[in-house]
């Protein structure tokens, strides 16, 4: 109820309310939970602010919650977002070396760096991800196949494309 909570006030752009909830939960004895956090980081990768997605890491470190796969997955796209690809690819790497197998990175984590990568028209970057994907043993699926030539039509790259052909095969 609370991160339904928070996400409608969010979606209104009623940002003190989701905040005040996300302080008030601790205090009225109900565990924080990542879930919450993700989508907080999720709200402000979508306002484009970096500072916004630090500073929520830093509120669930200091509340001691620990990050889910869909946390890793959230601060890649919220990074990716930003233009923050560098910080991106740190946010994946600190999810893989979780060492909870389950709460590493998932396809969706994988996905938005190739994506930011592709849309920067870095193709040998799409390429050590994906390889960097399947080492870790997340299967690529359509979506970050997709999400690589797409972002390299949008940058009006022809040679990316050209280039991009290989990531299919």
């Amino acid at each position: 109820a609370y991160r339904a909570a928070a996400s409608a006030f969010l979606a209104a752009t009623d940002e003190a309310p989701a905040g005040a909830l996300a302080r008030a939960r601790p205090r009225r004895g109900v565990d924080v939970s990542a879930r919450l956090y993700n989508v907080f980081i999720a709200h402000e990768g979508h306002k484009k602010n970096v500072q916004g997605v630090r500073a929520v890491e830093r509120a669930m470190a200091t509340t001691r919650v620990r990050p889910n796969a869909a946390t890793h997955g959230a601060r890649v796209a919220a990074y990716s977002r930003c233009g923050d690809i560098e910080s991106a690819a740190r946010a994946l790497n600190s999810g893989r070396a979780d060492s909870d197998a389950r709460r590493r990175p998932t396809v969706r984590a994988y996905t938005a760096l190739v994506q930011a990568y592709a849309r920067d028209g870095n193709v040998e970057a799409v390429d050590a991800t994906l390889a960097l994907m399947r080492g870790d043993g997340v299967a690529p699926n359509c979506h970050t196949y997709t999400v690589a030539v797409d972002g390299l039509v949008e940058r009006g790259d022809a040679r990316g494309i050209i280039e991009a052909e290989r990531f299919v095969r």
